[in-house]
């Protein structure tokens, strides 16, 4: 008799702990989906590029006011040159690879490779240079 009973809550049990497991992998490969498409899917960054070099990141928020062969200004009301270069502007562009490789005062002077670019900070505007 206690054999019996065995074989019959094995029987139970076993379509139970398919369906936990089968439950359980759903959950997971749900929590993966939603983590890629949220991690993975294009952002609406606040940033344009450099026409000067197109890895270069310049804040949507900047107006170009003039553009030469080797520079571009920027009116940009988020900088001030006593504070320097603004926080999240200096992570979009290590996160871009640049470097910074060398200051003096307020200009700041970023590297990627053999690629070299300089961004002046002044009130209320920024200058990029090759």
């Amino acid at each position: 008799m206690g054999n019996g009973y065995g074989q019959l809550l094995a029987k139970i049990q076993n379509p139970v702990r398919r369906l936990v497991k089968f439950r359980e992998i759903g959950i997971s490969c749900f929590l993966i989906f939603i983590l890629c498409v949220t991690g993975c899917s294009p952002k609406d960054e606040p940033f344009n590029h450099s026409s000067l070099n197109q890895d270069f990141p310049v804040p949507k928020s900047a107006e170009l006011q003039e553009i030469k062969e080797y520079s571009e200004e920027y009116a940009f009301k988020d900088v001030k040159e006593e504070n320097g270069l603004p926080d999240y502007y200096r992570k979009e562009i290590e996160r871009r690879g640049w470097i910074e490789a060398d200051r003096l005062g307020s200009k700041y002077t970023f590297q990627n490779g053999d690629k070299k670019i300089n961004l002046i900070i002044l009130t209320e505007k920024i200058i990029i240079q090759l």
